[in-house]
């Protein structure tokens, strides 16, 4: 919703409301408290206002870039910047605790605009999933695996295919986020990596998911 608020120098600014609390995560119409505007250093128009969510009730701001007849041009960020975390299943926390604490460090990294190390943590955390799991596969065999390059782990002790061919293909793009040269310039990679990601994860889950139905016998 676009509104026009006046600042506490009296100058009316249209603005695009936010619909969704940076705090609490939930959609909101917020109220506006107040607001200001002034010109930085490259005589760019940039005004802070304040709201107040009706659900959490608690205050955040947001900054706008304005343009010279008084409409924001775009939003440039809420304050305070609130990330919520991956929430992995149990089977994937369990497996391979490591892999979530760094995946979300990632994450945070990539939602605070920290691109070019991002892809890095990313790449890290790969390696803890897919490594955790060969390990999990092949216990008589975790000094070896823990000591491979990630490439040849994937090819000596992942059987799955599936999780094979996207492990294998998320480290080629990882490696593009790590090298001076970049082999993959014409793909977002690091968007491209969370979708492998999260597709070897739900590869995982459906391997352990088997495991266990396995198990159960059928009874009289």
């Amino acid at each position: 919703m676009r509104k026009t608020v006046t600042t506490k120098n009296n100058s009316g600014i249209d603005i695009e409301f936010p619909n969704k609390c940076p705090r609490c995560h939930t959609g909101i119409l917020p109220t506006e408290l107040f607001a200001f505007d002034y010109k930085d250093s490259k005589n760019a128009r940039i005004a802070y206002v304040v709201f107040r969510c009706p659900v959490c009730e608690k205050l955040f701001s947001t900054e706008y870039l304005i343009s010279e007849r008084g409409d924001s041009l775009v939003t440039l960020r809420n304050y305070p910047t609130m990330h919520v975390a991956e929430d992995f299943s149990e089977e994937i926390k369990k497996l391979s605790p490591k892999f979530c604490q760094i995946y979300n460090e990632a994450n945070f990294a990539e939602n605070e605009n920290l691109n070019e190390i991002a892809g890095m943590g990313y790449r890290k955390a790969l390696e803890f999933l897919i490594k955790d799991f060969a390990t999990r596969n092949n216990p008589d065999k975790k000094s070896a695996i823990e000591k491979s390059w990630i490439v040849q782990c994937i090819k000596d002790y992942i059987d799955d295919k599936r999780i094979q061919n996207l492990a294998e293909k998320a480290v080629w793009l990882c490696n593009d986020e790590a090298h001076f040269l970049r082999e993959y310039g014409d793909i977002d990679t690091v968007s491209k990596i969370k979708v492998f990601i999260k597709a070897i994860v739900n590869f995982i889950e459906s391997c352990l998911a088997v495991e266990e139905a396995e198990k159960i016998e059928k009874r009289k």
